[in-house]
């Protein structure tokens, strides 16, 4: 089942907002159709920092629109539709404004800023926030050894050192660490660290090692 909104609907034909399906695997796709009969595909996997603080999973669910002819054409009324069920999920009228107001960039004003610097996600963001992760689960199917190894790959581009195999694999299997505080340590470790990690892969990448 389909779930969002449309957060703006501007006049120059912009549409802004969210949705997302429950699947991990890959980003979902809706239709926006508008009240001139145009329908649009659109694709949701760019990353909305606020929407991973208000725990929607990874936050990788933003989409952003830009259908200029359909404003020309007079729509004044824009609604999200389930692509595979053509089911009305959620709907915004065309606010007048040829700005983009989402909380989503507070900062940025114009449409042509917000098209360029495209907002990514950091250790820090994932740290915060891990109990949106899951981390336990992903551990229990992957095997404790196999786990590590796709974390490591995940935080900082490569294979963990053996020191750091051994040390977190026999942590998990001791239950003297979580799963999760194993995974917290590594986006904080020295080889992190020394990789100069900011932005890490997004949740649709095949380094992704949660499902």
């Amino acid at each position: 089942m389909l779930q969002g909104q449309i957060e703006q609907f501007s006049s120059d034909g912009t549409v802004s907002g969210w949705f997302r399906k429950s699947t991990f695997a890959k980003p979902a796709i809706a239709r926006i159709a508008f009240n001139d009969g145009t329908v649009q595909r659109v694709i949701a996997d760019r990353f909305r920092r606020d929407l991973l603080e208000r725990g929607i999973s990874h936050g990788h669910y933003g989409f952003l629109l830009r259908a200029p002819a359909v404003a020309a054409s007079g729509a004044t009324l824009a609604v999200l539709l389930d692509d595979e069920t053509e089911s009305p999920v959620a709907e915004a009228r065309m606010s007048g404004l040829p700005l983009v107001q989402s909380r989503a960039y507070p900062l940025l004003l114009h449409v042509e800023d917000i098209i360029a610097p495209e907002q990514r996600w950091t250790c820090e963001d994932i740290a915060t926030h891990v109990s949106n992760f899951n981390v336990t689960q992903a551990c229990s199917s992957l095997g404790v050894e196999t786990f590590v190894e796709r974390i490591a790959q995940f935080c900082f581009g490569e294979f963990p050192s053996s020191e750091m195999m051994m040390g977190f694999a026999d942590a998990i299997k001791s239950r003297t660490a979580t799963p999760e505080r194993v995974f917290l340590a590594m986006l904080d470790s020295k080889q992190a660290l020394e990789k100069g990690v900011q932005s890490l892969p997004g949740p649709y990448s095949p380094e992704y090692p949660f499902s």
